[in-house]
């Protein structure tokens, strides 16, 4: 999880090929197979698309989706002020496919068995979150040199039952 992607892949004519088969595909599904099947990009998009998947049920401002809209017809020349008369912009379109797979092989329906499978190791999570929160606080990366504190920060969290206060707190102790 706090592992670094490595840069894609600077073949031109690889990425105009995927780019154009993206052009064909229709659906948002098919367009991350089609790219995770390209070699130079499965490396990375079998540990990154898993969590996207999971999160596909909810739309770009967090409201529940059951298919994905499609828009019809140019918005650009609506009055803001007068959005009660405006024509339907969208249509349903495909379903949304919030099943996933992670690289351990579990698979998962839904945000909510993604959830129990992260639960499985509270460790883990307390850990990515820790560096991740010790990389703000700090302004920089974190190094080999720092792995002391992040699991001196973790077993106090763990002691508190993972609460993200007890984190903070052992973050301003630092």
């Amino acid at each position: 999880m706090t592992e670094t992607p490595k840069n894609p892949d600077q073949d031109r004519d690889a990425v105009e090929h995927v780019a154009e088969a993206h052009r064909r595909l229709s659906g948002l599904r098919q367009q991350l197979d089609k790219h995770r099947n390209t070699e130079s990009c499965a490396v990375c998009h079998k540990r990154i698309d898993p969590p996207g998947f999971a999160l596909e049920s909810f739309d770009a401002i967090g409201g529940w989706r059951q298919s994905y809209r499609i828009p019809i017809g140019d918005a650009a020349g609506l009055d803001p002020k007068k959005k009660d008369q405006w024509p339907a912009t969208y249509k349903q379109g495909l379903p949304v496919d919030r099943t996933g797979q992670l690289p351990s092989g579990e698979a998962f329906d839904g945000i909510r068995e993604f959830k129990a499978l992260l639960q499985r190791d509270p460790d883990r999570i307390a850990c990515c979150l820790t560096e991740k929160l010790l990389t703000y606080a700090l302004g920089r990366g974190l190094g080999f040199s720092d792995r002391p504190t992040v699991e001196a920060i973790v077993a106090r969290v763990r002691a508190n039952r993972y609460s993200y206060s007890s984190r903070v707190k052992s973050l301003n102790c630092r």
